[in-house]
């Protein structure tokens, strides 16, 4: 009797068809949240799994064993946006193929693609594609349109602008961004939604699709601090902003996100700051950086990376720079320098610092003298205007002069 009580008392390990493991954050989230509702509309048992940090690459390994462990007759798993470990490849791969078999791996980020042959040594079918939107089609998210919905927030949330070409960056920017934006803070916060992890939270909107975000009400903080920042000056094409009179406690987490809606807003391709070099864990700044971003749908011929190329060179030595092509992150001993550099940047990019022509791209060279060439016409045509009005108009006309001459002295190229 007592063996009998002690077995009913024993929790029974549920079956399922598939566990799909996804990365915790906005994009791995959503992505779980319409591959769980692909699968389930097609009948079959399924567990998704999202946790902050268990399903990031450097705890991933010890996730999948722990599941591999706890669900041994799943009839297969599928693991979605979660990197390869590049600190521990080897332990990553071995994890992974621990899983219930079949295991197949979806990813779209470079750094896993070294290890495909490694994967398919232990049995595992990776499936690696150039970017977020390839991925989404790859696990079927579009062939439904509430998950399609889903995937479309995902990969906003993630920036890949592969998804320009299937969304139109209108609709992208009206629709889909404050949609990705909520859920950028909700995968921080899933209690808010009363959801106890990432899991539950993809759970909750594969069952209520992108409606779920639309009624949610939660503040985005880019959007706020967006409006508090200094603006120094205003170009073309590039803001050159200042984040030092903020306070960099409550700040420094937001700052790409705050450059990034300073573009969208101002309508600029590149945004250039100087934010002080916030070290979380002294709680003080230690320098200052010069960061450059690239707005994610923009269309300019050059990157971030290109523009600084030669400022990388000399900083990178010395354990200095960070980011990727269009997010670049420079740090300085002290304030001044930052703005200076920052400054130098800002010129760079309006076209209006003939000593570094040579140091960007042709492309970046040949886009300023077309769209000072462009402005150069239209004043010509302001003046012609305003000779056909007569002696009426000659301090309109003088004016119009000054300004063809100022323009001509700070506007020359190598």
């Amino acid at each position: 009797m007592a063996l009998a009580l002690a077995y009913t008392q024993t929790p029974k390990r549920q079956a399922y068809d598939r566990i799909v493991i996804a990365g915790p954050d906005a994009h791995g989230v959503a992505t779980l949240a319409a591959r769980l509702r692909i699968l389930r509309q097609r009948g079959e048992n399924v567990l998704g799994y999202a946790k902050f940090p268990d399903t990031t690459p450097r705890a991933a390994a010890e996730t999948f064993a722990k599941i591999a462990e706890q669900y041994e007759s799943v009839r297969g798993t599928e693991v979605i946006d979660i990197p390869v470990n590049v600190q521990a490849p080897a332990a990553f791969i071995e994890a992974l193929a621990k899983l219930p078999q079949p295991v197949r791996y979806y990813d779209h980020h470079e750094t896993s693609v070294p290890h495909v042959e490694a994967m398919i040594q232990r049995g595992i079918t990776p499936i690696i594609t150039a970017d977020a939107v390839q991925m989404a089609v790859a696990l079927e998210l579009f062939s439904e349109d509430t998950a399609k919905e889903l995937a479309i927030v995902g990969i906003v949330a993630d920036r890949d602008p592969a998804i320009a070409k299937v969304v139109p960056r209108e609709e992208l920017e009206r629709r889909y961004m404050p949609l990705a934006n909520k859920l950028d803070i909700l995968v921080r916060q899933p209690g808010l939604v009363n959801a106890s992890d990432q899991a539950e939270l993809a759970r909750m909107l594969s069952e209520y699709g992108v409606s779920m975000l639309e009624q949610v009400n939660v503040e985005y903080p880019p959007e706020r601090i967006a409006g508090q920042v200094h603006v120094e000056r205003v170009g073309d094409i590039a803001l050159l902003v200042d984040f030092s009179r903020l306070d960099p406690a409550t700040t420094s987490m937001w700052v790409p996100k705050t450059m990034e809606q300073l573009a969208m807003r101002a309508r600029k391709h590149f945004i250039v700051a100087v934010v002080p070099g916030y070290n979380p864990r002294t709680k003080s700044v230690e320098g200052y950086d010069v960061r450059v971003i690239k707005y994610w749908l923009s269309d300019y011929p050059a990157t971030a990376e290109e523009i600084v190329r030669d400022i990388i060179a000399r900083m990178a030595p010395q354990g200095r720079v960070v980011g990727h092509e269009n997010y670049v992150s420079v740090r300085f001993n002290d304030y001044s320098e930052a703005m200076r550099v920052a400054v130098e940047v800002f010129r760079r990019i309006e076209g209006r610092l003939p000593s570094a022509a040579h140091l960007v791209s042709d492309q970046v060279v040949a886009e300023a003298i077309r769209r000072d060439y462009s402005k150069l016409y239209e004043l010509l045509e302001r003046i012609a205007r305003a000779l056909e009005k007569g002696a009426e108009a000659k301090e309109e006309q003088v004016s119009l002069l000054r300004e063809l001459y100022q323009r001509d002295e700070r506007t020359r190229y190598d």
